[in-house]
């Protein structure tokens, strides 16, 4: 086989492969996201008279996320830059801007429980997509939450 003809053959391979590792380099493969679920264990503080106090062990479902510019506690929460919606599900997207000196926060909230996490997110960290159920409610106002995660996307 001469290498015209294997060059021929492989040509469409090799786009792809470029192709590929060109899309694949746009986001970075780090992701930053809120727990999906928390196991916790809640107490009675005070026993109300003849009751017997049983606890159980459940698994709390994230429930709603907030993004911060700046410690929440500081309380500038930030409205999605992009609303995606389809018939079944809303799509918010925040782009974060670089170098915000007091950088973003990001704050979860779990279902059933006043349990929230809360924590900075790494610097490189520039778009938040959020996918929310379309016909539910949360805390929120705009659904329960099915995924969210904070990505590198790389700026061309």
């Amino acid at each position: 086989m001469g290498t015209k003809s294997f060059l021929g053959k492989a040509t469409p391979l090799i786009f792809a492969m470029i192709w590929i590792a060109w899309c694949t380099s746009i986001a970075t493969a780090e992701e930053f996201a809120c727990p999906k679920s928390i196991q916790i264990k809640q107490r009675v503080t005070k026993s109300p008279g003849p009751w017997t106090v049983i606890y159980g062990n459940t698994e709390h479902s994230l429930g709603w996320m907030t993004l911060y510019d700046g410690p929440p506690v500081e309380m500038a929460s930030l409205k999605y830059d992009n609303l995606i919606e389809s018939e079944t599900e809303w799509k918010a997207i925040w782009n974060l801007l670089p170098d915000n000196k007091g950088g973003y926060w990001i704050k979860c909230g779990y279902e059933r429980t006043s349990v929230v996490l809360s924590r900075r997110l790494p610097p490189e960290m520039n778009q938040c997509t959020a996918i929310y159920e379309r016909n539910s409610s949360s805390p929120t106002g705009i659904g329960n939450i099915k995924s969210m995660v904070c990505i590198n996307v790389e700026r061309r």
